[in-house]
């Protein structure tokens, strides 16, 4: 009840609508099926929007990983051409925070495993 009061006055918050060139991108991703040779084939589509042009880049993976988080990110600042400023992420929480275990040959540092934001 001392929530539902509390909330009577709105909160106040500043969206910017308008970037500028490289200023932000958007990042979502989205399971889906697709049919591969005939066989329906479950996917990862990595989807990315720059917020000045709205241009899109959409990229898919079989295997939802961190390293598909920054191949995608790596595909798609090919793509497109150059860096970007801010990448605004709707979904942060449910982004792989750490790599599959590796070979014990190829076994990561400490403390490089986890995705920051």
């Amino acid at each position: 009840r001392s929530w539902r009061e509390s909330r009577k006055t709105p909160a106040t918050a500043y969206v910017p609508l308008v970037f500028g060139k490289g200023e932000a991108f958007q990042f979502d991703w989205s399971e889906e099926t697709v049919e591969l040779g005939g066989v329906p084939v479950k996917v990862y589509a990595a989807q990315f929007r720059l917020c000045h042009s709205r241009m899109s880049f959409c990229i898919a993976f079989t295997r939802m990983s961190l390293e598909m988080v920054f191949a995608a990110h790596t595909a798609a600042h090919d793509f497109f051409g150059g860096l970007w400023g801010i990448g605004i992420c709707e979904a942060a929480r449910s982004v792989p925070q750490e790599a599959p275990p590796t070979e014990p040959d190829t076994a990561q540092e400490p403390g490089t495993g986890a995705l920051c934001f």
